[in-house]
């Protein structure tokens, strides 16, 4: 056999089902095929076994290029499909019981995010806002308005007036500042 003969490259014999095969082949001479040849710089990569861990592997360190270009299509099918249980499947539709920390850790930030961006209550009886919140987590049940005035909004400002008491007294001085005004109709103000 000449040698140009024995530099000649085959594609793998059998079926291809990793994108990766696109930048590899065989030495016409190899007839096992265990050592497979890069395409793009003729390196000679072992692959006796026939995986593709040592191509992945050339392929990101000499040509990451090509390889971020086959990366997503590789690691989709690299990943095996997971079927939930029943007991999964179960859980994840049956709603967080009201003592539950995630349930509370929600149902603060609800209660934070109408208070800070002055929002009515009436917002989580909106169909726009409950559909939002369930999309985000569908096990998480909106508590009504009126929790959030007599509950939620009340323990927020009373977390608020207690923070700003220790602030108060850890601090060595403060100033205050106020300002006496009347209205258009001579009403009395102090702010």
């Amino acid at each position: 056999m000449s040698a140009a003969a024995s530099k000649e490259i085959v594609n793998k014999r059998g079926k291809v089902s990793s994108p990766v095969w696109q930048f590899f082949r065989y030495y016409k001479s190899d007839r096992s095929q265990t050592n497979v040849v890069c395409k793009l710089c003729k390196t000679v990569v072992p692959a006796k076994t026939g995986k593709t861990t040592n191509l992945m592997y050339n392929l990101s360190h000499a040509h990451p290029l090509e390889h971020s270009r086959i990366q997503p299509t590789t690691s989709v099918a690299a990943t095996p499909h997971q079927q939930q249980t029943t007991m999964e499947r179960y859980s994840a539709s049956v709603p967080y019981d009201k003592e539950s920390k995630r349930y509370k850790d929600i149902t603060e930030a609800v209660a934070y995010h109408i208070a800070k961006d002055m929002l009515p209550l009436s917002t989580v009886e909106k169909p726009g806002y409950k559909k939002l919140i369930h999309v985000l987590d569908p096990r998480y049940v909106l508590p009504g308005r009126k929790y959030f005035s007599k509950t939620a909004i009340p323990k927020l400002y009373v977390m608020c007036k207690e923070s700003v008491q220790q602030k108060i007294l850890s601090a060595k001085y403060f100033a205050t500042t106020s300002d006496l005004w009347s209205s258009r109709t001579s009403e009395p103000y102090i702010s």
